[in-house]
């Protein structure tokens, strides 16, 4: 496991953390430095799953984009877990709470150039219509450098309404990944739950979060 720590508000913001994991993710793959010797004898073909939660969530999914634009895969796998992916409603949905005004993502978002630029769900909804005008080379080219996807949500988060991965499940879907996609929504867990189910011994077993992993990975590898 390698943990990838990004500079935060107000010494930064969306899209250069987006590019911040982009430049972690590279050193992974190319650095032998820090890699234990059963990496190096791998030679560098080994299986990598980009994860993160809440806004890690969006920035890893801003990643996986940017690298499909930019003509590569950046991992073979993406983990989505209580992820916010369209930036303006959920600044409508903390506003509706009273926390819009202590919140850091309006003003990461704004120096970006604003939320539309940092939020997967309307990105896609962009490249959907650009699509209908395209080549079908070019789209099936895009699509081939899209990772195996996992969009996983608690239905009792009040932080993240699940709404937030139901409609960007929804969107790559219609963009055409809906093969590479796999959604978990899950009953009675909240905005933390994922990450307290992951930290669990045997967590594949005792938890739902970890039976919904190892499904979709039992599902990509048949």
């Amino acid at each position: 496991v390698v943990l990838v720590q990004y500079r935060v508000f107000p010494n930064n913001h969306i899209l250069s953390q987006r590019d911040e994991v982009i430049k972690a993710i590279e050193f992974v793959r190319g650095s032998d430095v820090w890699k234990p010797d059963f990496l190096r004898e791998c030679g560098g073909d080994v299986e990598l799953i980009l994860s993160g939660h809440s806004s890690g969530a969006n920035v890893g999914a801003l990643a996986i984009l940017k690298a499909v634009d930019d003509g590569y895969r950046l991992a073979d796998s993406w983990i989505g877990l209580s992820g916010v992916y369209h930036i303006y409603k959920h600044y409508l949905w903390e506003k509706a709470r009273g926390v819009h005004l202590i919140s850091p993502m309006r003003g990461a978002a704004e120096l970006s150039g604003g939320f539309d630029l940092c939020s997967p769900t309307t990105i896609l909804q962009r490249r959907y219509r650009q699509q209908q005008a395209s080549a079908a080379e070019a789209i099936t080219t895009a699509l081939s450098l899209f990772p195996t996807m996992l969009v996983l949500h608690g239905y009792d988060d009040r932080t993240v309404p699940v709404s937030s991965s139901l409609e960007f499940a929804q969107e790559l879907v219609r963009f055409g990944v809906s093969s590479l996609t796999h959604r978990a929504f899950l009953p009675d867990m909240d905005h933390g739950g994922p990450i307290m189910d992951l930290l669990l011994d045997d967590c594949d077993e005792r938890s739902a979060t970890g039976r919904a992993v190892v499904a979709w990975q039992r599902e990509v590898h048949a």
